[in-house]
């Protein structure tokens, strides 16, 4: 199990450095096709949210990087099952954060589309949304763990198949937070299937 749970991080890895440069390109292709449709307002409240996302962000996650800066003292002195349910509550905890905070941003930006701006806006409110999280990825390098990493590549792939959804069909909110939860929620048991593996070992020896 804990073989293959490496092999698919190894794989998502590779995935991930293939498309964690995609907010920053489409952001700037966005801002750009925007910027001919003299789209000021979705531009000014874009780039507000993206300068006042680290510290939003770092709001939100307090509550996360609290629980997680205890796992290692607990494994230390043998609380092997409280740190899996208090790594376990970090997964859902951190990708709740990011479903409510890209599917608001979505919603947001959403309010004003018509049929010129619809692809354009959809862009740029994928890189506003995710690209903070990608930050915060690489920042977190070489320290960043395997949820982290999870969370934000499904962000990506959930945000990705609710623009195309939005874009195709007529995709109310509700529905687009149910599809992006359905697929962080494959992420969290991906990563509390890890998190399991990784314990057995510990557990066994003790």
């Amino acid at each position: 199990m804990e073989q293959k749970m490496k092999f698919l991080a190894s794989l998502i890895l590779i995935v991930h450095q293939l498309v964690c440069f995609l907010p920053a390109l489409g952001a700037l292709i966005a801002g750009i096709w925007l910027v001919t449709l003299h789209e000021w307002k979705t531009l000014i409240s874009g780039l507000l949210i993206f300068l006042s996302a680290q510290a939003i962000l770092g709001l939100a996650l307090g509550p996360v990087a609290l629980l997680v800066a205890r796992v290692a003292k607990l494994k230390d002195r043998g609380h092997q099952t409280t740190s899996l349910l208090i790594e376990a509550v970090a997964n859902v905890y951190f990708a709740m954060m990011m479903t409510i905070w890209c599917c608001a941003i979505m919603m947001f930006f959403m309010m004003d589309v018509n049929g010129k701006n619809i692809i354009p806006t959809i862009i740029w409110s994928y890189g506003i949304a995710v690209a903070p999280w990608v930050a915060l990825l690489w920042s977190e390098r070489p320290k960043a763990t395997f949820g982290f990493l999870f969370h934000v590549f499904f962000a990506q792939i959930a945000y990705l198949v609710i623009a195309l959804l939005l874009l195709h069909t007529s995709t109310t909110n509700l529905q687009a937070i149910v599809v992006f939860s359905c697929i962080m929620t494959i992420s969290v048991i991906l990563c509390i299937g890890e998190v399991i593996s990784l314990h057995k070992p510990r557990a066994e020896k003790s």
